[in-house]
């Protein structure tokens, strides 16, 4: 028998289902109005896979980056970051000897010119990268990280903390005079930090300590 709080019950779990289902769809349809173009780093360094290790990290030293988009015959075929070449030294290989194609990661992940920078932190928190490279027909156009998103959305911050454990910089860091990348523990802001006193603060917060 059909009673009425049957009815009510029925109605307000009907209601929270609608509710969770519009949230989805909000949540996953989510856009800054910010295209990957608009932000990029366009023309980025690329280089040839047989490059030696030693040559990489000179010129990602030379162009202050993290990482290179390796191409052959205009074609990605690997991305080699800062963390790939510092492992080589710390196995207490020769990286003159070395060439990047034996370290680079091949399975790289891409975003399109056009998509949403919201979409592109979403593909960088999946696959726990912090660069994309940017395609156009598929010609490489640039290169995304997570600090040119992060200097124009600072509130995406938290999207990526967990994930890419941005915040776990308290348990990494030791000693004061550190810089690091994350979140001021004062403004909240995305900038470049440094370790005072047991706190991360970032430049323009340096004088209130």
């Amino acid at each position: 028998m059909v009673t009425l709080l049957n009815i009510l019950i029925i109605d307000c779990v009907y209601s929270y289902t609608k509710l969770f289902i519009n949230l989805f769809h909000s949540i996953k349809n989510m856009k800054t109005g910010i295209r990957v173009f608009d932000i990029m780093t366009k023309k980025p360094t690329s280089v040839g896979p047989e490059l030696s290790v030693k040559k990489a990290a000179n010129l990602m030293l030379k162009k202050r980056i993290g990482g290179l988009v390796v191409t052959k015959n205009k074609k990605i075929v690997g991305i080699i970051t800062e963390k790939d070449l510092m492992s080589i030294i710390a196995k207490g290989k020769d990286p003159n000897k070395i060439q990047i194609k034996k370290v680079m990661n091949k399975r790289v992940k891409t975003i399109k010119s056009q998509e949403d920078i919201y979409n592109a932190l979403l593909e960088m928190r999946k696959k726990d990268v912090r660069r994309l490279p940017v395609l156009d027909k598929k010609q490489l156009v640039g290169l995304l990280t997570v600090k040119d998103i992060l200097k124009v959305q600072p509130s995406l911050f938290d999207l990526l903390a967990e994930k890419l454990n941005i915040k776990s910089l308290r348990q990494k860091r030791s000693g004061t005079g550190k810089y690091f990348e994350g979140e001021c523990e004062i403004c909240g802001n995305y900038s470049q930090l440094t370790d005072i006193s047991g706190k991360l603060i970032c430049e323009g917060c340096k004088d209130q300590e």
